[in-house]
């Protein structure tokens, strides 16, 4: 389920509604669109970004739109980082709403707002936004399996240690692949692991970050300038984790 985006359903509303956008129908919009925010996941929800780029999109509401998205699903970090690594979901619930609320900072102080609005693909292109969408995912998970395969061997084979330094560990072969890197961090459980786990995520690791980048090259942004926002976001991200964490534990406490 977690590489399942809501992205693919919002495609397909569009046989029922051909254009939405803030003067038509604006409740339906504002619900789709936050739904989409929230459960898109990168990098399929960036790769949704650029399938709703046409004649009639303004490219600052889509640039906007990919980085709003472009954090981890609700259902990894909540279930999985959460509740399976950290034993905890309100750890999870932590650093998924740090995760939202550092992607809309970020976006704010990079990318300049817009009134614009996001159109949809027509009929007759659905189909094709459909088939992207989808080999976008196959893509995710074929470049995360590769990925996943290299840092957990090189481990094995080269770092018969690594459980001396989990969060060192954690945080290099993190940013290689974010599953296998995010495990270490759960063996020290205080508000700096679970922030830096949370640096890692938003951040995403090489598949997401190689994607993300190919997928904004389509709304004419360089490397730099995604690297850039990525970047900002993950620190704010660690920023809000570790101070929502020290409240947690001295409540908790």
């Amino acid at each position: 389920p977690v590489i399942i985006p809501f992205s693919t359903l919002l495609l397909i509303f569009n046989y029922s509604i051909n254009e939405l956008n803030l003067d038509k129908n604006h409740f339906l919009y504002l619900v789709l669109k936050y739904l989409f925010i929230i459960t898109a996941g990168y990098p399929t929800g960036v790769k949704t970004a650029t399938l709703l780029n046409n004649e009639n999109s303004d490219i600052n509401a889509l640039k906007r739109l990919a980085f709003i998205t472009s954090i981890s699903s609700p259902l990894v970090v909540i279930n999985c980082v959460g509740r399976l690594t950290f034993k905890s979901a309100y750890f999870g619930v932590i650093m998924f709403l740090s995760q939202i609320l550092s992607a809309k900072i970020a976006v704010d102080l990079s990318i300049k707002n817009s009134n614009g609005a996001i159109s949809f693909p027509k009929k007759e292109d659905l189909q094709t936004a459909i088939k992207e969408n989808a080999i976008a995912i196959l893509i995710s998970a074929t470049t995360t399996l590769f990925f996943y395969t290299i840092t957990k061997t090189t481990v094995d084979i080269l770092l018969s240690s690594a459980l001396n330094r989990p969060l060192l560990i954690g945080s290099i072969f993190g940013l290689i692949e974010t599953n296998y890197g995010i495990k270490y961090f759960s063996l020290i459980i205080s508000p700096l692991s679970i922030s830096l786990a949370n640096f890692i995520l938003a951040f995403g690791g090489a598949p997401i970050i190689l994607q993300t980048v190919i997928y904004c090259k389509q709304l004419k942004m360089r490397t730099a300038e995604v690297l850039k926002i990525k970047l900002l976001q993950s620190a704010i991200c660690f920023i809000l984790t570790y101070f929502f964490t020290v409240i947690f534990f001295q409540i908790a406490l």
